[in-house]
């Protein structure tokens, strides 16, 4: 199998900060996302001063935070990075992920980016209501965790697990959550 240009993307999010210095916040999303609310209102969000990245947590949080020792375990595909803070406190992020990876390696599971963004950010992370990232588990029906009762309308809606490599089951599931069947 040939090694794909496009395995290292998401790995462009632990250095924002560097590749953007004009840039004081960006929301990161994954390829796998459609938005169906006001995109502009999590970009508006207060932080806390001692936070400075914003997300839900992943559908495997218990599991994931225990494995890395962390206080929270948000998902990656939707971030919202406080690129400002980050560089008024001089965090070095692809710094940081070498030591981690150096020292840590044993911490790591599967999802490499998104354990070094939890690991490097998790005193830092302000948890966002699920409608900020409905993640889907791959059903057929489409099932989006957290949003059984169909009266409740996510703002962005995630395709990850196994529907992120098949788009209709994804995009099967946001329109079985909207059309209400």
């Amino acid at each position: 199998m040939q090694d794909s240009p496009n395995k290292y993307v998401p790995y462009y999010r632990l250095c924002l900060a560097e590749l953007l210095p004009e840039i004081e916040r960006i929301i990161y999303l994954d390829s796998d996302i459609v938005v169906t609310g006001d995109i502009a209102k999590l970009y508006d969000l207060e932080f806390a001063t001692d936070q400075f990245i914003a997300g839900v947590n992943d559908m495997d949080s218990e599991e994931l935070k225990e494995k890395i020792s962390t206080s929270a375990y948000i998902n990656s595909g939707v971030i919202l990075f406080d690129l400002a803070t980050i560089r008024r406190i001089k965090l070095n992020v692809v710094e940081e992920s070498i030591k981690i990876l150096q020292n840590f390696r044993e911490r790591i599971s599967l999802n490499i980016d998104q354990d070094l963004i939890n690991i490097i950010f998790n005193d830092h992370i302000r948890l966002l209501d699920i409608s900020w990232n409905a993640q889907s588990v791959g059903t057929p029906r489409g099932f989006i965790l957290g949003y059984d009762n169909k009266s409740i309308s996510p703002a962005i809606n995630h395709g990850c697990s196994t529907a992120s490599r098949d788009t209709n089951i994804c995009i099967s599931g946001i329109y079985h959550i909207h059309r209400g069947n």
